[in-house]
């Protein structure tokens, strides 16, 4: 729980009152290597704060895994359309490693929302960089060539090379685990 406490005391100074009602509106939860937080067709009834692991967001195509996030230590995930709107999932959320988490229902955070300013501000904060993510994530997929967005990510992202497998690197940036071997072996081994 400190991890979580850090995390909001770093976005605001929070009391030991607020912290107080905060941390009873978590509850801890570990999910194994490869298990779902949640999958297509599910209510998505809990965000979650990653304390130790990863996880990796993803919609299946004509049998096919399209990766569109990953989600490390010290942040939240979720499925943000069916936690919005209580409509069924339509992505997958796997963890990738061990992962430690604290989960909260969407009424105990709403209610963590109206009840303290510094709810409000953390679910802000939080929004603002899920949508920044998300807006340069498209941008590199519409705009950049493939071998940038490879090289992109070897060099902004060496942390993930080591933690996450190779195809879903390779489905995260919009090529074929083939292609990627290519890059690899063409602008890596040199």
């Amino acid at each position: 729980m400190e991890t979580l406490k850090q995390f909001f005391n770093n976005q605001a100074t929070v009391s030991p009152e607020a912290w107080e009602v905060i941390h009873s509106k978590f509850i801890e939860f570990n999910f194994k290597k490869n298990e779902y937080l949640i999958s297509e067709g599910q209510h998505a009834a809990y965000k979650f704060f990653i304390t130790k692991g990863i996880t990796r967001t993803f919609y299946i195509k004509e049998g096919k895994e399209i990766t569109v996030d990953f989600n490390f230590e010290n942040a939240f995930v979720d499925a943000y359309a069916s936690f919005l709107t209580g409509n069924p999932s339509r992505c997958y959320i796997q963890a990738l490693e061990h992962t430690k988490c604290y989960k909260i229902k969407k009424d105990d955070l709403y209610q963590l929302y109206s009840q303290y300013k510094l709810g409000e501000r953390l679910g802000r904060i939080i929004v603002e960089k899920r949508l920044l993510d998300k807006e340069l994530r498209e941008a590199t997929l519409l705009l950049d060539s493939p071998k940038e967005r490879f090289l992109w990510l070897q060099e902004n992202h060496k942390d993930w090379l080591q933690r996450i497998p190779q195809q879903y690197l390779a489905s995260y940036i919009g090529i074929s685990p083939e292609t990627y071997s290519r890059y690899k072996k063409a602008y890596l081994n040199q």
